[in-house]
């Protein structure tokens, strides 16, 4: 399973990595080392994901001369720009919209909890203002009453906590690409983002791969 981009932990340890491969390169014009090591992160350095190595061959083409980009000139390259070009985009687009919260009212069980009706419905303007509705159950028990806006409120909790770890993602990413651009001399970060997000996805993934390894297959039983 591969988390989000906004894990928290993905990113400090993604600015970490990138802080040694660049701190590893010398300034911008200077040769690549014969040789580095990435024994401090957990890919293996023959894995083609490896998160190092990716980021390597890209900057191996800026210091050649080349664009900044996966594969420069190649049909590859170009869909690489566009997935992160997409990412990039929906990632600021969540933030520059308003945020809604729905919480339904508790179903019976068997009856369809899509046709459920609100509970309460908040509005979370992108300068932060909230507009809520509530159509509370008529009911005489305070502990009913009190739980169910208590669930909203988990709910609200949970959705604006993801958007401050989608707005530190992309302020991650934008100090990412800055350092990049620096350490190449590509000019302007933002030419640098796709490198700074094509890097964040791998450290994820990585992350994700040895928090949930995947399960190997059982062998067949033999029938008798």
């Amino acid at each position: 399973m591969v988390h989000e981009l906004d894990s928290t932990a993905a990113l400090d340890e993604a600015q970490r990595r990138l802080d040694r491969v660049l701190r590893s390169l010398g300034p911008p014009g200077s040769p690549r080392p014969a040789s580095v090591s990435f024994s401090a992160g957990t890919g293996d350095a023959g894995d083609t994901d490896n998160p190092e190595l990716g980021l390597l061959r890209e900057l191996a083409q800026t210091r050649r001369g080349g664009a900044l980009s996966f594969a420069a000139g190649s049909s590859a390259g170009a869909a690489a720009d566009a997935e992160a070009e997409a990412g990039l985009l929906a990632l600021s687009d969540r933030l520059r919209l308003s945020l809604r919260v729905d919480t339904p009212l508790p179903v019976p069980t068997g009856k369809d909890p899509a046709a459920a009706p609100l509970l309460a419905s908040t509005r979370v303007t992108p300068g932060g203002d909230l507009n809520s509705v509530f159509r509370l159950p008529r009911t005489d028990d305070p502990e009913q009453r009190a739980a169910l806006l208590e669930a909203h409120a988990r709910a609200l909790s949970l959705a604006i906590a993801q958007r401050q770890a989608r707005a530190q993602t992309l302020l991650a990413l934008a100090e990412m690409a800055a350092k990049i651009a620096a350490a190449t001399a590509a000019g302007s970060p933002w030419l640098a983002l796709p490198t700074a997000w094509r890097f964040l996805k791998r450290v994820q993934a990585e992350r994700a791969l040895h928090d949930d390894p995947p399960t190997p297959p059982t062998a067949p039983r033999a029938r008798p």
